[in-house]
């Protein structure tokens, strides 16, 4: 079935502003975004009003869209939502995350570890995270944290550390997470992924630090 064209402008739009491509603390409006997406104002409307009530976006009659801005208080709670979340699916659920799949990804994540290739981890890291919406059968859990997943990512590039050293340690927990899943032991891999978590938000807090600074 062909998606409404609402979900594709809010798609398209959501990915401009996971990229940085809208940037954050601006303004845009109607007309800009029809332009961008080459479409007309009824799904540009109705796809800011669902990126609205993701906290993207703010609407301010006559003034227009403003892209959220990225803030030290944004990225604590978007971190503290997914330490919540992610370690307790992985208690509850890890039993249901495909084994092939995760000794796959540890054997991925192994060797872009070892070529020091950030792209590479970041895409295998994705995946992992990933596992854990699919592996619950909570809906509500899923859609917030592919929710809040969409707001890490805009954290992680707008902060744009790209030197692997910086990330390693958090890759070191990442694998960690997958190593004890393979083996069953999902209280240790939820700790691995709550520290792995925590390194990512120090990695994005520092950068904005720095940046401010």
């Amino acid at each position: 079935m062909k998606e409404p064209l609402r979900t594709i402008v809010y798609r398209q739009l959501l990915e401009m502003i996971v990229s940085c491509e809208l940037a954050p603390n601006s303004f845009v409006n109607e007309d800009m975004l029809m332009e961008l997406t080459g479409t007309s104002r009824t799904p540009v409307r109705e796809a800011v009003q669902k990126l609205e009530g993701e906290r993207f976006v703010r609407v301010f009659p006559k003034r227009g869209i403003y892209v959220c801005e990225l803030s030290s208080r944004g990225l604590r709670e978007i971190f503290e939502i997914r330490r919540l979340i992610e370690p307790f699916i992985i208690r509850q659920y890890g039993m249901r995350i495909p084994r092939d799949d995760t000794a796959r990804y540890l054997d991925e994540l192994k060797a872009a570890m070892e070529a020091e290739d950030l792209d590479a981890c970041d895409t295998v890291d994705g995946k992992m995270h990933l596992q854990l919406v699919a592996a619950n059968s909570n809906v509500h859990l899923s859609d917030l944290l592919v929710q809040m997943y969409d707001h890490s990512r805009r954290y992680m590039t707008g902060a744009d550390v790209r030197d692997y050293a910086s990330h390693r340690e958090s890759y070191e927990y990442s694998a960690q997470t997958l190593e004890c899943s393979l083996e069953g032991s999902y209280e240790e891999a939820a700790a691995a992924l709550e520290r792995h978590l925590n390194s990512t938000e120090q990695i994005i807090s520092g950068a904005m630090v720095a940046g401010n600074s």
